[in-house]
């Protein structure tokens, strides 16, 4: 974990190459107001909602096989957004994280094609309240 106002790390763990990536999940030190980035191999509906229980944010990519209803869709002319939109899990991950999701996925400028991750990225901070921006 970064402290990006040190710029250095707070907090890391060094596992065995044969260690999947997600079981570090639970040591992990969650924070209120902190944002998680994390790829795929962290989809995880039961970490999900401790980070949002904690009153932190998450964003990450989506697996391809991730199940979901889109509830809402936004428009982006004229941009690299091809989709924005809010969804729910559904099966076994909307048993465990019932809350919204916001999904977007973009065009990759340098090669045209839609973002490598093409389900998107999933993020839980579209829905929560604006925070004042810390003065430069």
């Amino acid at each position: 974990m970064l402290d990006p106002a040190a710029a250095m790390p707070v907090w890391f763990s060094i596992t065995p190459a044969r260690f999947h990536d997600s079981k570090v999940c639970g040591d992990l030190p969650l924070k209120a107001g902190e944002t998680y980035v994390f790829d795929r191999a962290y989809n995880n509906a039961d970490f999900w909602r401790a980070i949002d229980e904690k009153g932190a944010f998450f964003v990450t990519r989506a697996k391809t096989n991730l199940a979901f209803d889109v509830i809402a869709n936004r428009l982006h002319p004229n941009s690299l957004i091809i989709a924005d939109e809010t969804i729910r899990l559904v099966r076994r991950p909307g048993e465990k994280y019932q809350k919204r999701l916001r999904r977007v996925e973009a065009m990759d400028e340098e090669n045209g094609r839609p973002t490598e991750a093409r389900r998107g990225f999933g993020a839980n901070l579209s829905f929560q309240p604006k925070r004042d921006s810390p003065a430069p």
